[in-house]
């Protein structure tokens, strides 16, 4: 997947299904865009993964995730429409830093980067 396909996407579902991604307990990871197995994300990790649900046409909720993600890249997702937002909302520099030095800060909690993805919902 390419910024131009997910830049076409509907920023609005693609970040509401990334924040359903992470929302449960355990599923929110720092450090790494996603866990081995696919199970556990970080936020930038959860947007890759709801925008490449959405591209081919499966639901993030009951999707095998491994397989959907099976061989996707997914550090393109800081330069789409969605990645630069999310940035936006908590005050990053969507270019030079991106979402990802705001979801991996030390401390920082699951809690606080689904209220992150609920400022972008509301700005989307």
């Amino acid at each position: 997947m390419w910024n131009q396909e997910a830049d076409a996407l509907d920023i609005k579902k693609v970040l509401t299904n990334a924040k359903a991604i992470i929302s449960k307990p355990g599923s929110w990871v720092q450090g790494t865009y996603r866990s081995h197995n696919h199970t556990c994300f970080c936020g930038l990790g959860a947007l890759a993964t709801a925008m490449v649900c959405e591209y081919k046409g499966v639901d993030p909720a009951t999707a095998d995730l491994h397989a959907v993600m099976n061989n996707e890249m997914v550090g393109w997702v800081q330069d789409t429409k969605a990645g630069k937002l999310l940035a936006t909302v908590v005050g990053v520099d969507p270019v030079d830093e991106g979402f990802q030095r705001f979801n991996d800060v030390e401390g920082r909690t699951q809690i606080e980067v689904l209220e992150a993805f609920d400022k972008a919902i509301a700005a989307a």
